[in-house]
């Protein structure tokens, strides 16, 4: 690159191009960018030059060169393809039924391997037969509240589920009751905030285990 290490964080974006250009892994670029960095100081002060260090990159820059890597790789690996129920009753004489039916479980209502086997325990899950005399089953997903988002329109319905009321609301404080218990939901904006989820997910695990 020809670039003295006193000016390479004037030109990080040129070192960039070149470790783009050079095809590596992130993880080795960021190896990479440790020890110049560290042989770029030791010079600079040996030469009583001033030394800022290159910043691993991060954003677009970070994407572009993950992208390239596995553009690129000679092996050409990919990931397999999702599991298809129809693939799936194709395979189905060809593996034992317990398995099946775990799959089975996965493909149809979306659950993680944890929800899954989960379902062993009765407190997370139950069947309703609605006046028409159609069942439902209702399945505890904790995917729904453990790092993932969730709109306060969403938060509202896990709410009236688990059977609080909205008895006040000021700006965009909702206060929802139920026996006499308060939980306060902050709407600022279209996404509940974390602490939110937090509490929501309490609130949910705590009326399964009443059950």
């Amino acid at each position: 690159m020809k670039i003295e290490p006193s000016e390479w964080f004037c030109n990080q974006y040129q070192i960039y191009d070149y470790l783009y250009e050079s095809n590596f892994s992130l993880s080795y670029n960021n190896k990479l960018l440790t020890v110049l960095n560290l042989w770029g100081f030791f010079i600079c002060k040996k030469l009583d030059q001033p030394f800022l260090p290159v910043a691993k990159p991060r954003g677009y820059e970070r994407q572009r060169l993950v992208d390239n890597y596995y553009q690129n790789r000679g092996d050409k690996k990919q990931g397999s393809g999702p599991l298809s129920p129809e693939a799936l009753m194709t395979a189905q004489g060809k593996m034992k039924v317990k398995q099946f039916n775990w799959l089975f479980i996965s493909v149809w209502l979306g659950l993680r391997p944890l929800e899954i086997d989960n379902l062993q325990s009765g407190d997370f899950w139950r069947v309703e037969t609605l006046p028409i005399g159609t069942q439902i089953l209702w399945v505890f997903q904790t995917k729904l509240m453990r790092g993932s988002q969730l709109t306060c329109q969403e938060v509202r319905t896990v709410l009236k589920d688990l059977g609080y009321e909205l008895v006040r609301q000021r700006g965009s404080h909702e206060q929802w009751v139920k026996d006499g218990r308060t939980f306060t939901l902050a709407a600022h904006g279209k996404d509940a905030p974390h602490y939110i989820l937090d509490a929501l997910r309490k609130l949910s695990e705590e009326h399964h285990e009443k059950k």
